[in-house]
């Protein structure tokens, strides 16, 4: 079984069940913490493709009812309602809060869950469900009481050596502290292989599917997201009543961490869809760097040591395996 499905299968069949004995509400990957005054108490897992292989995180949210109307009568393209996985462009103006739930564990880092193989379904989502129970319920609960929450835990830039989580999977940017390029490209290129280009297999699958129109009803099973987030994204890119290649390939990036703001999302859009016209030639090392405050196009090594503060909290994209992946899913669904 594929790792997303297996991913799905048990957040349905355990960890949402776990959440709702909680006092939760929810199913698929969105859950919240109800109250009288319809304060937004969230949790929300979030879910990423690397290299061939699936990671999820969660990220925790509160916002009160009242605040969160306020700051939609300043900026009318809030959405209804908010959700734990998006950033939105205008804080501190909504005065909420938001964490990945990594932040909240000891020691404190970006935690990342994988499933190695069918066995660890039971392991991985028992320590899921523990960290919600120990960690995100106490933040939300007082939060929604309106009294002081529980300290949080000093946070560590990039990955811990002791995560006490035998599943954890560090994000897949290499935190350099004073590396030299050469030997940090070195190093990614025995990683990747001495031949990055696509093979004979990979370079028919891209002319297929440069002529490929996946329709909506389609494309969010293709993509592993519910019909509803497909819409929502694909309006945002503008995209019609079927996708492109490029603009499955920009939501499929785009959708795994929320830090742009709706319309912001056109131009990362162009940039993808610019790289992906060089297919099968295009740059492998290049790598999509998106922030709230930075969307850009760059060699993964430049990525990994740019000297910008806002690029700490940005999302580091290598283009080509989310190509490798892309393609992959779309050959199963027989769809190129």
């Amino acid at each position: 079984m594929n790792a997303p499905r297996l991913f799905e299968e048990m957040v349905k069949g355990r960890i949402a069940p776990a959440l709702r004995d909680l006092g939760m509400r929810g199913s698929g990957q969105n859950f919240r913490l109800p109250n009288e005054d319809g304060d937004y108490a969230l949790l929300g897992f979030q879910k990423d493709s690397w290299d061939g292989t699936m990671r999820f995180t969660a990220n925790v949210a509160f916002h009160s009812a009242r605040g969160w109307q306020d700051a939609r009568d300043r900026h009318g393209w809030l959405p209804a309602q908010p959700t734990a996985s998006s950033m939105y462009a205008v804080e501190p103006d909504l005065q909420g809060w938001s964490e990945r739930i990594g932040h909240l564990m000891d020691p404190p880092h970006d935690h990342w869950w994988t499933i190695p193989t069918e066995s660890d379904v039971p392991v991985v989502a028992d320590h899921v469900i523990a960290v919600v129970r120990g960690t995100v319920l106490p933040q939300l609960r007082t939060r929604l009481a309106g009294i002081e929450p529980p300290p949080q835990p000093t946070k560590e830039i990039g990955p811990v050596a002791d995560c006490p989580a035998p599943t954890c999977a560090y994000p897949p940017v290499a935190w350099v502290d004073g590396a030299e390029l050469d030997s940090l490209s070195g190093v990614l290129a025995a990683d990747e292989g001495d031949d990055p280009d696509l093979d004979a297999v990979q370079r028919e699958l891209v002319d297929r599917a440069r002529n490929v129109a996946v329709p909506r009803a389609r494309a969010w099973k293709v993509l592993h997201i519910s019909r509803a987030r497909l819409d929502e994204y694909a309006d945002r890119i503008g995209a019609g009543a079927a996708l492109t290649f490029a603009q499955l390939l920009a939501v499929n990036l785009l959708g795994t961490d929320d830090l742009l703001a709706p319309a912001r999302w056109p131009d990362v859009t162009a940039l993808v869809t610019a790289w992906a016209a060089q297919l099968p030639d295009a740059n492998p090392d290049a790598t999509l760097v998106v922030g709230e405050d930075a969307v850009a196009l760059m060699p993964l090594t430049a990525a990994l040591t740019r000297d910008d503060h806002g690029f700490g909290s940005s999302v580091v994209q290598p283009l080509m395996p989310a190509t490798l992946y892309l393609l992959e899913e779309l050959s199963s669904a027989n769809a190129v």
